[in-house]
């Protein structure tokens, strides 16, 4: 267990300073679903563009933890703002899809698996803040193959780095 939060403090202060730069947008809150717990997405920085609002890629980081289970994800994060219309709403509405690895044990049985991450996101233009929910079919690849659906509701506090 202590190897599990070591490792997921490595992944958190890696996943914070990965392409940091000033003005860098980042989002802190919390996850809620099949694993419950913190979530920090970091918008990386797109090469050749100032603004990105077409497709903008993200890190995306969850870890949590309770009495029987400790959960961790890491996924690379691509935003499409041109798929769905947000018709009279002021915020924009990214359709978001990626992959990554994710680590889960409960009592003491571990499993590592890919995950295939689709979402969407409300970005609301007035107040500092997200809403999302994602649909995230798993690949576990240890200790057995097997397959997993894992659904995720969660708001985060948008904020730049300084």
């Amino acid at each position: 267990m202590k190897n599990i939060g070591i490792l997921a403090i490595i992944l958190l202060v890696g996943v914070a300073g990965a392409g940091r730069a000033e003005g860098q947008k980042c989002a802190a809150g919390i996850i809620l679903g099949d694993s419950n717990g913190l979530s920090a997405k970091l918008w990386l920085p797109e090469p050749g563009k100032k603004s990105g609002k077409l497709i903008s890629p993200a890190i995306d980081f969850a870890f949590g933890l309770n009495r029987d289970n400790t959960y961790l994800h890491l996924t690379f994060l691509s935003h499409n703002y041109n798929i769905i219309s947000k018709g009279d709403l002021s915020g924009d509405i990214p359709l978001y899809y990626g992959i990554g690895l994710k680590y889960n044990s409960v009592k003491q049985k571990a499993n590592t698996g890919i995950r295939f991450c689709i979402g969407i996101e409300y970005l609301f233009k007035e107040i500092p803040f997200d809403i999302f929910g994602e649909f995230v079919p798993v690949l576990n690849i240890s200790p057995d193959v097997t397959a997993e659906l894992s659904v995720g509701l969660g708001i985060r506090y948008l904020f730049e780095l300084k």
